[in-house]
């Protein structure tokens, strides 16, 4: 009988410590799945302020493309107004030249009158 109890003390001890073992590694986990579930709650907050951040600079980065579409509208427009003034100056300057050469014209006949005598 006492092999009987000393076989059932060290079955006994050798049980206990196995639990004890397995207790320990279900705290150990559970710790750890604690920390990942910590890490994973901050991750999603940094993700979360991440998206704030990115649709305010998408938003101005819309604000900044309809304002560069105003500037090019301004400077199509601009180029047009300076190109017609262009036009309006070249015909200006070729009918001032023809006026010019018109009024040399008229001078030299009226010299030339003047010299004849009529």
């Amino acid at each position: 009988m006492l092999i009987i109890y000393l076989c059932s003390q060290v079955t006994s001890y050798d049980q206990r410590q196995k639990l004890l073992a397995q207790t320990e590694r279900l705290q150990k986990g559970r710790d750890q799945l604690q920390g990942a579930t910590r890490v994973a709650a901050e991750t999603e907050a940094i993700g979360q302020d991440i998206l704030v951040q990115l649709h305010g600079q998408r938003d101005q980065i819309v604000r900044a493309s309809d304002a560069v579409h105003g500037v090019d509208d301004n400077i199509t427009r601009a180029r047009s107004i300076l190109r017609v003034c262009i036009c309006i100056g070249y015909e200006k300057e070729r009918t001032g030249g023809y006026a010019y050469i018109l009024y040399i014209d008229v001078y030299i006949d009226i010299k030339m009158d003047r010299q004849i005598g009529r």
